[in-house]
């Protein structure tokens, strides 16, 4: 466990030049958010808690995606909310300005999942996608759509056409912050 851990001096950010990418391009990746280790025992419990293994309580379908996943809202497993409120302080920084909660929520992608393009909902003013873990450590893509939209669009499409996107490279610890008014898909 001791060569898993990070010390906090590790962890660096440099808040000025994240808030400048996320003013200028809408988004911006935050490296080692947390300690690796630290997301692996929230997965870890929320597994546990949940007993994903053992129940398909949390097992649902979406029109985002071609096939059931794990969905956990925090109205629903309440240490999430906790875990949000602590982030909070960290994304109001990159956001420049106070920023309150509305909700989290946890999904659980597996091997050929896809994504969908959408926009998120209106109250998701700023957002946040945080991969705790990865299956076979190998990272994917968030992608986001270039242009800015002052209102979510409906649709949801199989890709981005002919917009231009970014796809940011996710990996555990690794988060992307991003305005409202962007598409995505994983």
């Amino acid at each position: 466990m001791a060569d898993e851990a990070v010390s906090m001096t590790e962890i660096q950010p440099d808040v000025a030049s994240e808030r400048e990418g996320y003013r200028s391009d809408g988004y911006v990746l935050l490296k080692q958010l947390f300690p690796p280790i630290v997301l692996s025992a929230f997965r870890a419990r929320i597994q546990e808690d949940l007993n994903f293994h053992g129940s398909r309580d949390f097992i649902r379908t979406s029109v985002l995606l071609k096939k059931p996943a794990i969905e956990v809202y925090s109205r629903e497993y309440p240490p999430m909310a906790t875990f949000l409120w602590g982030l909070t302080p960290r994304v109001s920084l990159i956001a420049g300005c106070e920023l309150m909660p509305s909700y989290a929520y946890f999904r659980i992608y597996q091997k050929d999942d896809v994504c969908r393009v959408h926009s998120d909902r209106q109250a998701c003013e700023h957002s946040l996608s945080l991969t705790l873990e990865l299956g076979d450590n190998i990272p994917w893509a968030l992608s986001m759509e270039r242009r800015h939209l002052d209102q979510p669009l409906g649709a949801i499409e199989p890709d981005f056409g002919e917009q231009d996107f970014t796809a940011i490279p996710m990996s555990a610890a690794r988060a992307s912050q991003r305005t409202a008014g962007s598409l995505r898909s994983k």
